[in-house]
């Protein structure tokens, strides 16, 4: 795993290091909001008012917080390029995926939106080319997917509709599956988000699960119910297929796929304990909710089917 674009990566490496030097003279900014999200406390700060502004207007009012607490994570925000640099194409790499290197014994995030530097376990600095962009939400899901279990969630590569029924179905797949186009034939019915959504879960009953719009991002978005958690019905694995069909799917297979679709966890470097509480919830989870292989059509009427499943 390594960018193709040799000169960027250079370049994206040079602007870690100078910031890592300089880091011990850098002046804290006045301008900062502080939000719960989903139960971890963010504390965002910029240069720019405006970028605080954005991010007033995008959160939910209830995100909002007066102050923050000993456990804050706070994330210092800073735009990439200057007018010395200006000639550099930010994103021009075609690798999407997270590459973490060390400098200087600090954990160093390239990725082809943003830039993230962890000075420690509670303050991180990001450099984006914009502000609430690409950069800004893949910045988001790459960070909190590590700190979300701490607290019964994680976020579910997923689409997920609200039937007219108030509960939630939620598809799984891989790229490529379709989760944006059935989301996309969903009609009227609610979408919480066609990539990530927010997954949590509180003891072992159905009700005990629930799905919330995960707020980091996606083709299709839920900006208006983003505090809203809703109970689920279902959760399907897509297929694309000549005709609809629904079948039902084994528990084992069923904790597989659910396992297989939370996001960005790095599985390689994280600790036994979350590995065993998330197969722990997996298998709670593929035998509370039905699991099911969904094969669809490319048209409205598998909503016909799921709608009388």
């Amino acid at each position: 795993m390594e960018f193709q674009n040799k000169e960027l990566y250079k370049f994206k490496y040079e602007l870690a290091s100078k910031f890592l030097a300089e880091s011990k003279n850098i002046q804290v900014s006045n301008h900062a909001l502080v939000i719960n999200f989903h139960g971890i406390i963010l504390n965002f700060v910029s240069d720019l008012e405006n970028d605080i502004d954005l991010l007033k207007d995008f959160f939910p009012k209830d995100w909002h917080l007066n102050k923050s607490n000993e456990q804050t994570i706070n994330i210092s925000f800073q735009r990439a390029l200057t007018k010395e640099n200006s000639h550099i194409i930010w994103d021009d790499e075609p690798y999407s995926e997270c590459i973490s290197e060390n400098i200087n014994e600090k954990l160093v995030c390239f990725q082809r939106d943003f830039l993230a530097i962890e000075r420690d376990s509670l303050n991180y600095h990001v450099y984006l080319l914009d502000f609430i962009d690409d950069g800004f939400y893949n910045f988001l899901r790459w960070l909190l997917p590590r700190k979300l279990p701490l607290s019964n969630k994680v976020l579910l590569h997923s689409s997920c509709i609200v039937k007219r029924n108030g509960k939630a179905v939620i598809f799984l797949g891989h790229s490529g599956a379709g989760k944006t186009t059935i989301a996309g034939l969903a009609g009227d019915r609610l979408c919480l988000g066609d990539d990530m959504n927010l997954f949590s879960w509180k003891d072992e009953s159905t009700e005990g699960f629930y799905i919330s719009p995960g707020a980091v991002g996606g083709a299709i978005t839920c900006e208006d119910n983003l505090s809203v958690r809703y109970p689920i019905e279902a959760i399907y694995w897509l297929h694309q297929a000549e005709e609809n069909k629904v079948e039902p799917m084994e528990s084992v297979q069923a904790a597989q796929k659910f396992i297989s679709s939370c996001a960005n966890l790095y599985w390689e470097s994280a600790p036994t304990e979350l590995v065993d509480s998330l197969f722990a919830c997996a298998l709670k989870v593929s035998n509370k909710i039905p699991f099911y292989n969904l094969y669809f059509k490319k048209n409205a009427e598998i909503w016909n089917e799921l709608d009388n499943n």
